[in-house]
């Protein structure tokens, strides 16, 4: 804690002791954005589409509980992937549904979503693919199915009752296209589950992870020093769906961004949406 005095404040520290993380976090408290740019696009970490299909190549991801080295895969392990259907009303998937997961990596999530219907898990990274496939076989599981596919420039056709794309958008340059994409394959009833880095969420996580690396080298090289990435507010990503013709059914972690800011908790947000046009 500090206590300010109310006339003049001098913060003397050694070099990388924090006191230029602690003047922003003061300023990006009070002012809502940073001083370091004027605007927040200039804060993003620019690549482009290859080099992020690059990065996914060397970097397979997630990596938490898939390990090809394992005998045994079981949806018990997969079980901590619940938290993906927080944002759909009831918390329940109908069953023998038709579901679509974008940007599926390693494939633990559409594994899991396997329980509830019918998956198709895609993902531009081939050995991404690899992985998930090589696991899918492991569990004898006959209903997913993986394949390499761009969502920005996307070969699937048809509908399906629930898209799931979690923690890619902020990743896809051509956000909008993607987007677009997107609700192609929506019908009026489908929904789909987004969920996004949020600005204010990761500004200690990152600090955090800095500082803890060694513990998941792939997760610390995707959250730091993957290259592209936006962070938005709520109000930017809410700006966006409204924008491309979503409507939000519901957000979890729907809490204020100052709380995010000072906690450091709730570095992305999910969103559930349905197409309006």
């Amino acid at each position: 804690s500090f206590d300010f005095d109310n006339k003049s404040i001098i913060i003397i520290g050694p070099n990388t002791a924090g006191k230029s993380n602690l003047i922003e976090s003061i300023y990006l408290l009070s002012a809502g954005k940073s001083f370091r740019a004027e605007k927040d696009l200039q804060m993003v970490k620019i690549g482009n589409s290859e080099e992020v299909k690059e990065f996914y190549e060397k970097m397979p991801f997630p990596n938490d509980i898939i390990n090809i080295h394992k005998n045994t895969i079981t949806f018990k392990e997969l079980e901590r992937h619940r938290w993906i259907l927080n944002s759909i009303p009831h918390r329940k998937i109908k069953e023998n549904s038709k579901i679509l997961d974008i940007g599926c990596g390693t494939g633990e999530m559409s594994i899991f979503l396997s329980q509830f219907g019918k998956v198709i898990g895609t993902d531009f990274s081939e050995n991404s693919i690899k992985i998930a496939n090589y696991v899918k076989n492991k569990m004898n599981l006959n209903n997913v199915v993986f394949f390499c596919d761009d969502i920005t420039n996307t070969k699937i056709t048809g509908k399906f009752d629930y898209i799931f794309c979690m923690g890619v958008l902020h990743h896809i340059p051509e956000v909008e296209r993607a987007l677009e994409n997107i609700k192609k394959m929506m019908d009026s009833k489908s929904l789909a589950v987004l969920c996004v880095y949020n600005k204010y969420g990761r500004f200690l996580s990152d600090l955090r992870w800095r500082y803890i690396s060694r513990i998941n080298k792939e997760r610390y090289e995707d959250l730091i020093n993957h290259p592209y990435q936006i962070k938005y507010t709520q109000r930017q990503f809410t700006h966006l769906l409204k924008k491309n013709g979503f409507e939000i059914v519901n957000i979890w972690r729907n809490v204020p961004e100052v709380l995010r800011l000072v906690t450091g908790r709730g570095m992305t947000m999910t969103f559930c949406v349905r197409k309006l046009r």
